[in-house]
């Protein structure tokens, strides 16, 4: 599968000795996390969950990010250095680019590969030069459906007119609305989005990133299922996601994990079940979803999630701001929540508010029978559900106004 792939590393990568090792191990990308946050101020502190990051860099706290003195120009600066390293490397190789040392483990030293080291680790360093380049990349480099939706909306703006574009879709396509979202700001169409809206109706099993970076006027509607981060980083706009296929241990698998990484904004609607990490760094997104696996509203700083069925462990590690609302009637519902986790209470009036105007939009966006059910039962909603969070548990933040932000949206 060698020609087929391009194969990223990361993790502690810090010099061009370490870009250069990894090319000839078969890297194609080289993914930079600790170094540039090291370029803009970061401390290393490592209190980033806390919400109390000195230097304003990983803090929802106003005061805090006051502190924030980074700028762009230092991590280009960074890089640069970076970049002149590697050549000074490719000198010594005597080749022009970084792509001829690629898979190039011979480069390492025949000495290493001839010791007497373990038969897997022979496996492992070897020439792993394909004899192609990445022919299977073509379709995905292009990203021809997040190119045509793009078009097709931009036109629409420019003639002052809404958009309703159907597709399908498949996993190859990845970071749909992502690139819709950069052309209407480079355009500066921010409000002719917002007074022409655009629905995109797609079928079909989306690939990574569905819905990433979406701005508000971008509604993004799924029949079928989505891979990881679904709404990652999202700002406005919403996503619906109606799963179809067979029911696994009585709910609809729809989506993977890490849905609304960072989501700052927007709407997520999910009528079945997601993995792991669902709202982790949430800081303003309003999401509901029917079940959900391990680490759900991980550092969580804000926004209104709502939980339809079981969680998994570790929920609400790091939690300290906004309001996750959850159906707890699974057994020993308690082992379940991290002790890190924010102090739970009853529903109030106004988690009840909330609750049932998040419900009916479910309904409206998804025809969920679960929220249906859930609706009529509202006599009982303080036995059933439990809220994680809010006007109870963080009264020194702003509560957001859900029905508010939903009407607005609409």
């Amino acid at each position: 599968m060698r020609d087929k792939v391009l194969l990223e590393v990361d993790g502690g990568l810090r010099s061009a000795k370490d870009v250069i090792i990894a090319a000839t191990l078969g890297a194609d990308r080289f993914g930079f996390g600790t170094l540039p946050l090291l370029a803009l101020g970061c401390k290393m502190v490592r209190q980033c969950h806390e919400n109390t990051c000195p230097v304003g860099i990983a803090t929802q706290d106003e005061n805090l990010r006051a502190k924030f003195n980074g700028a762009p120009e230092q991590v280009m600066q960074l890089f640069t250095f970076l970049a002149e390293d590697v050549q000074k490397y490719l000198q010594l190789f005597n080749v022009n680019k970084l792509d001829d040392l690629i898979g190039h483990a011979d480069l390492l030293g025949l000495k290493v590969l001839n010791n007497n080291l373990p038969s897997s680790l022979h496996k492992l360093l070897v020439n792993a030069v394909p004899e192609k380049k990445h022919p299977g990349f073509i379709r995905h480099d292009e990203g021809r459906l997040s190119r045509r939706i793009t078009s097709e909306v931009i036109k629409s703006l420019n003639a002052d007119k809404e958009s309703f574009l159907q597709y399908p879709i498949s996993n190859e396509d990845r970071s749909i609305g992502a690139r819709l979202s950069g052309e209407v700001s480079i355009n500066k169409l921010n409000k002719k989005i917002e007074k022409n809206p655009a629905l995109i109706s797609l079928s079909g099993s989306a690939g990574q990133s569905f819905g990433a970076f979406i701005r508000d006027g971008i509604n993004l509607k799924l029949t079928g299922s989505a891979n990881d981060y679904v709404g990652k980083g999202m700002g406005g706009g919403s996503i619906t996601i109606i799963p179809q296929g067979k029911k696994m241990q009585g709910a609809y698998h729809a989506a993977g994990n890490a849905l609304l990484y960072g989501a700052t904004g927007g709407q997520l609607f999910i009528s079945g079940r997601v993995g792991q990490r669902f709202g982790v760094r949430n800081s303003g997104a309003i999401a509901v979803v029917e079940g959900c696996s391990a680490h759900a509203a991980e550092y969580m700083t804000g926004g209104t999630l709502v939980i339809l069925g079981e969680i998994g462990f570790n929920f609400g590690a790091g939690m300290t701001g906004g309001k996750v609302i959850v159906l707890n009637t699974q057994k020993s519902f308690n082992q379940y929540i991290s002790k890190s986790a924010p102090t739970s209470h009853v529903l109030n009036e106004i988690d009840s508010l909330d609750l049932k105007t998040l419900l009916q939009k479910h309904i409206e966006q998804t025809g969920s029978e679960l929220a249906s059910k859930l609706l009529t039962k509202e006599e009982s909603w303080h036995k059933i559900f439990t809220v994680f969070g809010g006007i109870a548990e963080i009264t020194e933040k702003k509560e957001i106004n859900i029905n508010s932000k939903v009407k607005a949206l609409d």
